[in-house]
């Protein structure tokens, strides 16, 4: 299967090498059985987003070796903007995310303004010799899993792509990648991300230069500033 794809890429790269791309994405929130959450507001917020979830898009721009990840349209209820935010959250988006210089920044709203988190592409990857189309794209299944790390415990969520060879991108949504062709479905934990528009030559344009004097901030900082809280927090009680 590596050998076709290797022969699909050499095959499409000279198409697509001057174009830049641009795909929405809408996304399924489905609903978590068994849900740990006692939280009543995030409950409804995530029942909320589970039942209003066709309204919110996403986008991707990807120009030469960069790409763009960022909300086109959230939900909007009429008297709950908090209800907004957390049904954003529970599509699993924090915010804009870039693939610039072979890294990924991910902004970073917690901890100060213009912060972005800098991290590898997402490696490991196994792939998988099954098919499926999508929108008349013959797309290749992968498979890996997302660590999470919070202050209660530390969580492995399975995540499946399915990638075009002949959409000769490694990019995807929400920073996922690295894969031999452009993501077309992502499914991380209770969550789907689905191709609904592809731009193969579009006119979209973005200055990614600001990156290169971004403030950033490692994931093992991260997770070592929220280890820190959580000692702390135990410690007063």
């Amino acid at each position: 299967m590596q050998k076709i794809i290797i022969i699909l890429l050499l095959t499409t790269s000279s198409i697509f090498s001057q174009n830049s791309i641009y795909v929405e994405y809408g996304v399924k929130i489905n609903v978590i059985e068994g849900s740990f959450m006692t939280n009543e507001t995030l409950r409804n917020a995530l029942k909320y987003a589970t039942e209003n979830d066709e309204s919110l898009l996403f986008a991707l721009f990807i120009s030469k070796k960069n790409s763009r990840f960022f909300n086109l349209k959230k939900l909007e209820s009429d008297d709950n903007k908090m209800l907004d935010d957390l049904a954003l959250t529970f599509s699993g988006y924090g915010g804009e995310v870039y693939d610039f210089d072979n890294s990924i920044y991910s902004e970073v709203f917690n901890f100060g303004q213009n912060l972005y988190q800098k991290k590898a592409k997402i490696d490991n990857w196994i792939l998988i010799n099954e098919t499926k189309e999508i929108d008349g794209y013959l797309c290749y299944k992968a498979t890996n899993i997302n660590k999470v790390i919070n202050s209660v415990n530390t969580f492995n969520h399975p995540v499946t792509a399915w990638y075009c060879p002949k959409l000769p991108y490694n990019n995807g949504p929400n920073g996922y990648g690295n894969l031999p062709g452009l993501i077309l479905e992502l499914q991380v934990r209770n969550v789907v991300f689905g191709a609904k528009k592809i731009d193969t030559n579009s006119k979209f344009k973005f200055d990614f230069s600001f990156l290169k004097k971004a403030k950033t901030i490692t994931k093992e900082e991260i997770e070592r500033i929220i280890e820190k809280e959580y000692s702390d927090k135990t410690l007063k009680k």
